[in-house]
């Protein structure tokens, strides 16, 4: 089967799973298909350059959306840290020596995910999530109602206000 056929058969079965078009990243599917790991350069401060840097970007924020549970990343546990690690490495062809840029990435993607659900919730005032992130919403690990009550502490208020 030729990797286009691969990818192909790959978004189908991802679509059968209900996730949403925005969260499928066909374009890294379809190159990690093609080239197997993709590569990223880098410049000297540990930063992503190159044709994929934006790519590679916009990936961390669905991992983050996928697998990050945590108010905030500050406080994510070694396991929540290896997974998203792990997923990184899955698709990337990076290093080791990366990973802490890697890390700091996935820690700033959560917290501007963050921020555009508490928008979301000030505008709406909603007692849900938005219909574009309930698959990627945990309720088992972190319940709507606590983001709430989360959003609505006192330290929460200073801090984005920072």
């Amino acid at each position: 089967m030729t990797s286009k056929k691969l990818a192909v058969v790959l978004l189908r079965e991802i679509k059968k799973k209900g996730q949403s078009e925005k969260t499928l990243m066909k374009k890294v599917i379809i190159l990690r298909n093609k080239l197997g790991k993709i590569p990223v350069e880098w410049n000297e401060k540990g930063q992503p350059i190159g044709q994929y840097r934006s790519l590679f970007r916009s990936h961390i924020g669905v991992i983050v959306r996928q697998e990050v549970s945590q108010a905030n990343w500050k406080y994510a546990n070694d396991e929540t840290r290896s997974i998203a690690w792990s997923e990184v490495l899955s698709t990337w062809d990076i290093d080791d020596t990366c990973m802490a840029y890697d890390l700091m990435s996935v820690g700033d993607s959560l917290k501007t995910f963050r921020v555009r659900l508490n928008r979301w919730r000030k505008k709406t005032n909603a007692m849900h999530p938005p219909q574009e992130h309930a698959d990627s919403i945990s309720q088992e690990e972190w319940p709507w109602e606590e983001f709430v009550a989360y959003c609505t502490t006192p330290e929460f208020e200073v801090s984005s206000v920072q």
